[in-house]
């Protein structure tokens, strides 16, 4: 695990504010910010995606959304969610669609 992913568990993480987003059902589409393209994220990454933007008011880390991911599939290994989480994370900041604040 390399230290930029350890950072975005420990980072409050928030949406990039020019990202522009659309759901269409249980899809979710987002358009970078650069107008570049457009992304559709997978439903572990849709849900991260929502997190996100649940806790505007109280933005949260990325260890705090992998304990919320736990305790909502508790048939899924604890350090399996935690993995996905950083990787999800990390891929959002590096394409753009996230910031740390």
């Amino acid at each position: 695990m390399s230290g930029k992913t350890k950072s975005v568990m420990s980072s409050v993480m928030l949406r990039h504010p020019q990202t522009d987003f659309r759901e269409v059902d249980e899809d979710v589409f987002l358009v970078h910010p650069d107008g570049v393209g457009i992304y559709n994220l997978n439903p572990t990454a849709a849900a991260i995606w929502r997190l996100m933007g649940h806790s505007v008011d109280e933005p949260m880390t990325g260890d705090e959304m992998a304990e919320i991911m736990s305790a909502a599939f508790t048939a899924i290994p604890p350090a399996r969610i935690k993995s996905d989480v950083e990787n999800v994370l990390a891929e959002l900041l590096n394409e753009g669609f996230a910031v740390k604040k």
